[in-house]
């Protein structure tokens, strides 16, 4: 049941990158890219937490 955490904060990074690339246009300015950075980031960490058990990787 608490893998069920993992899958919803991916879909709130998936949410977050996906707004901004909509909204950041053709903008070249560093926090943009922090944000889209930072958020795909997440995304693979939470999908990683949601496939590896806690107690089988070395990560963790």
């Amino acid at each position: 049941m608490k893998n069920i955490y993992y899958l919803v904060t991916a879909f709130i990074f998936a949410v977050i990158f996906i707004i901004q690339i909509i909204f950041m246009g053709n903008a070249n300015d560093l926090l943009a890219y922090t944000v889209l950075f930072v958020s795909v980031i997440g995304f693979l960490n939470e999908i990683i937490r949601f496939i590896i058990p806690k107690g089988k990787s070395k990560l963790y």
